[in-house]
């Protein structure tokens, strides 16, 4: 119990207790997001609650601001900023296996992401545990993005900006081509960013740097149009992605899949 305060003798177990703070941390935050998408179907009305929740979690930051040292709140501001040369060897002892056992999730979540991208009740349908599904994705979330804030800080855009370059590369949405191409895309995109945080004379904020390279993306992917999001359903019938991944011999008829086409794919393939 004493190393998740960060109470401990040790360095590593002090890492440890931070470490353990933010999977609770993002945790909680995760769970609570998935009950309420559980309940409310809307996307305006989640978007909302996103902000409000937000908020709701900035308020208590700003709280524990308000009583802490002077030193304790300059180390929360320069957290805030990122870095990526700050970690020390008690902290890569906890991010190395952290990681690791995160990635290793997520590759293990990689057919039945696949098999989701046609809707639960199909995924379902075709003998998909879409509980043990969501909880593998929830803790793998919680683990990659948990332990790297903690340490790193939470540097904004790398992981909306990464699948979205990934997506325009490689024009595809399975996950066996986007998630080590998001890896290596983030990757080198934080790289980038660190780089380009070092050019001045006075290092600037990782954080600062990021979003210099992310919000133009963003912008360029919003004005571009809607993206590769409504191409995942296509992939599904150009390449018979369900197919490749349940080991079925039969293609799918597109009317099996009719609650989940968008609503203009749908008049297209009537019209064809």
């Amino acid at each position: 119990g004493m190393p998740l305060f960060g109470i401990a003798l040790s360095p590593t177990l002090q890492s440890l207790g931070t470490a353990g703070a933010a999977w609770i941390g993002s945790a909680v935050v995760l769970l609570l997001v998935v009950a309420l998408a559980r309940r409310i179907k809307d996307i305006m009305v989640m978007l909302i609650l996103g902000i409000m929740l937000s908020s709701g979690v900035g308020a208590v930051v700003e709280i524990m601001q308000y009583f802490s040292s002077e030193a304790s709140l300059k180390s929360y501001v320069v957290w805030t900023m990122g870095s990526l040369g700050d970690v020390t060897a008690s902290q890569l002892a906890i991010i190395t296996p952290v990681i690791v056992a995160g990635v290793a999730m997520a590759i293990a979540a990689i057919k039945p992401m696949n098999m989701l991208l046609a809707g639960e009740r199909y995924a379902a349908s075709m003998g998909l545990n879409i509980a043990r599904s969501r909880n593998l994705i929830l803790i793998s979330t919680t683990l990659l993005a948990g332990t790297i804030t903690a340490f790193c800080g939470p540097i904004g855009f790398a992981g909306i900006v990464a699948p979205h370059i990934a997506r325009g590369i490689f024009k595809t949405s399975s996950h066996r081509m986007i998630l080590p191409a998001s890896l290596l895309t983030g990757a080198i995109t934080a790289m980038a960013a660190d780089l380009l945080s070092r050019a001045t004379s006075s290092p600037l904020p990782i954080a600062s740097s990021m979003a210099m390279i992310g919000v133009p993306v963003i912008i360029y992917i919003l004005i571009k149009g809607k993206g590769y999001g409504d191409r995942e359903i296509e992939d599904l019938f150009n390449k018979n992605l369900i197919n490749e991944e349940t080991h079925l011999v039969t293609t799918i008829h597109p009317f099996q899949l009719i609650d989940h086409i968008p609503m203009e794919s749908h008049d297209r393939r009537l019209n064809m």
